[in-house]
């Protein structure tokens, strides 16, 4: 039908060549945005006695937040073209102002023992993809502005030819700006209906190849931009030093951190599956700064004082235990896209990529012929990690907490890609007998002791080791940096979604396998899913496991010469 139309618009326009124009290409832009950040401060040190130190002050710090004009809207003030709910272009989202008070005192108790406590606030401003994800269009044929659009000034359900408006986020709300009159129409698709449970609001395409652009954005970006104020954070720490007679050096810190409106991402809608996984992919998402954050820790350090030769070195130990109501995704450390109603149940999770247990060593070995040998270690207890045996969902209109499954609403809450897919379970139910969402009947688990919540398990301690080499000879250094020295790198296990149960623990022969994965069928027949480029999971990344620990390139060496002139 769509060939049809600009077929005969084109034969109209006398501009008809013996094929239809190409189809633009749609994606994403930053260009000629223009973000802003600046900090002005009054700082004053006053020392009442000669052990007691204090330092305090207040910062301003802010942040304008311009969009570059947008080709398919006419209004300069709203380049997004939205409005409603989350998706408004407040004065808090566009050029927030945040005054900070922060103070510090130190005490000196003697010559070898001091006592320090500060307080301060502090705010985490937007960046690219928390500000927003502008859509754009590019490689456009001329000839698409010449034809008209399809759509129609007003709906009328009485009218099958009056389709209504269609350009457009759906988010603007009513209104008359430069694009023209905003109306109702529920014949073209709002991402935010879900949230909004009301229509879009649109107005009249004024060209085909606007028609275009909008019908994009509004399934894989709308509400592009929006928000409201940034996270803020409070945050105290209190410490101790002591010096010991030997000349080394100790510190012992305990600190807290709470976060107000820290960012969180929800799902508006899918996008269409991955042509080669045929797994399904987002489309639209919105982030809002609605979330919840808070931290606890202790920190410990231990130093010798610099030598000349021989040994030196230090020690730190690490305990930190952060908790929000965003819950960690294995092999991302971004943040994942979640149904609206994870967050309505105050659900907290454990931090994701932040081992609550981690330290680091290194130990410096100096020669009088200028010979430095360095090692440095790092460890941690593991990260938090676990899909969890918990689901939440709606089950007759009510939101429960729900025993995990594939099927349905008790899918997983959190994964790799999209919330509530199946190939992110941890067990799957028996199809001939699948049981009930408060009771299911499975047939088969990853194998994984699950905790009960996503993040409450913790991966394997890990132990990392790094070796940098020097030696000086007549004002030249010649030295190495070998980082990984015993090729123990692995990626952060995920959840394999090409995992075939066939009992608990154990995957079938298309583990790790995709269909657009080859270009022949077992038969000899040519593969009509198959996509060029395309393939199965790497034996690297040990795909035949339920949860892959991924490979990441081994050990790696940097040399190098420096020259003292």
């Amino acid at each position: 039908m769509m060939g049809c139309y600009l077929y005969n618009e084109l034969v109209k326009l006398g501009k008809w060549n013996g094929h239809l124009p190409a189809i633009p290409t749609t994606g994403w832009n930053y260009n000629n945005s223009d973000f802003q950040q600046f900090g002005v401060g009054l700082r004053d040190q006053w020392t009442p006695t000669d052990k007691l130190h204090l330092d305090y002050g207040v910062r301003l710090d802010g942040q304008n937040l311009g969009w570059a004009p947008n080709p398919f809207s006419k209004d300069l003030s709203n380049t997004a073209d939205v409005g409603l709910g989350y998706a408004s272009l407040s004065s808090n989202y566009l050029w927030p102002r945040v005054i900070e008070p922060r103070f510090s005192a130190d005490y000196q108790l003697n010559n070898n023992n001091s006592f320090r406590v500060s307080w301060g606030r502090s705010v985490s401003f937007q960046f690219a993809q928390t500000a927003g994800t502008p859509s754009a269009m590019a490689y456009i044929n001329p000839v698409l502005y010449d034809i008209p659009a399809k759509d129609t000034p007003g709906w009328n359900p009485m009218a099958p030819t009056s389709l209504g408006p269609a350009c457009g986020s759906g988010w603007h709300g009513p209104g008359t700006n430069q694009n023209g009159t905003y109306s109702q129409d529920p014949y073209v698709y709002f991402s935010g209906e879900g949230v909004l449970n009301e229509p879009g609001w649109y107005f009249q395409c004024p060209n085909y190849a606007e028609s275009l652009y909008w019908m994009f954005d509004q399934g894989y970006s709308a509400p592009d931009i929006g928000g409201s104020f940034p996270p803020t954070y409070s945050n105290w720490d209190v410490a101790f030093e002591h010096q010991f007679h030997n000349g080394w050096g100790s510190k012992y810190t305990a600190y807290w951190r709470r976060g107000w409106d820290t960012y969180q991402t929800t799902l508006l809608n899918a996008g269409p599956p991955d042509p080669v996984t045929g797994q399904q992919t987002a489309g639209s998402f919105q982030e809002r700064e609605t979330g919840f954050q808070t931290a606890f820790g202790l920190e410990f350090m231990l130093t010798t004082p610099d030598r000349d030769t021989g040994f030196s070195g230090f020690l730190t130990a690490n305990y930190v235990n952060e908790l929000t109501n965003t819950p960690p995704v294995a092999g991302s450390d971004s943040l994942p896209i979640v149904q609206q109603y994870l967050y309505e149940t105050g659900t907290l999770f454990h931090q994701s990529y932040l081992p609550p247990l981690s330290a680091s060593a290194g130990m410096e070995y100096k020669t009088k012929n200028g010979l430095r040998i360095n090692p440095v270690l790092e460890a941690d207890g593991g990260e938090p990690f676990g899909v969890g045996k918990d689901a939440i969902g709606y089950v007759n209109g009510v939101l429960y907490h729900l025993p995990t499954c594939n099927l349905g609403v008790c899918t997983p809450y959190a994964g790799p890609n999209l919330p509530n897919q199946s190939y992110n379970a941890t067990c799957y139910d028996d199809p001939a007998d699948p049981g009930n969402y408060f009771d299911p009947n499975y047939y088969a688990c990853r194998g994984y002791a699950e905790p009960e919540f996503a993040g409450q398990a913790f991966t394997r301690p890990r132990l990392y080791t790094d070796l940098d080499i020097e030696f000086t000879h007549n004002n030249i250094t010649y030295g190495a940096y070998i980082t990984n020295l015993f090729n123990q790198y692995r990626g952060e296990p995920t959840i394999n979604e090409d995992w075939q149960p066939v009992s608990t623990g154990y995957g079938g022969p298309q583990t790790g396998e995709y269909a657009g994965a080859y270009p022949v069928l077992q038969g000899g027949a040519p593969n009509p899913l198959y996509l060029e480029g395309g393939r199965d999971e790497s034996a690297y990344d040990e795909y035949w496991l339920p949860y892959q620990e991924l490979y990441d390139p081994g050990i790696t060496l940097r040399a190098y010469v420096q020259f003292k002139l």
